[in-house]
């Protein structure tokens, strides 16, 4: 529902932001208890079978979860 219909910049307002944070984090949460990822866990070189997907789907969620923290802690930084 957030999703631009045809592409683009996505803006999400407040809610929308937490329930993209809870959604990721949930998600990466039940990838990474599947997976069975560790702190020495790294994202896979190549693309070899269903478990290097959802690895690469683990890391994905991880990288737009930490871009979301980051747009709204810059966000919060330019209302001061």
């Amino acid at each position: 529902a957030t999703r631009p219909a045809d592409g683009g910049e996505v803006r999400l307002d407040t809610d929308q932001a937490g329930a993209w944070l809870r959604t990721s984090n949930d998600l990466r949460l039940a990838l990474g208890t599947r997976l069975d990822i560790t702190e020495d866990s790294e994202p896979p070189e190549e693309i070899a079978d269903e478990s290097d997907h959802q690895l690469a789907v683990y890391y994905w969620l991880t990288a737009v979860q930490g871009s979301l923290v980051d747009a709204l802690v810059a966000g919060r930084a330019g209302r001061r």
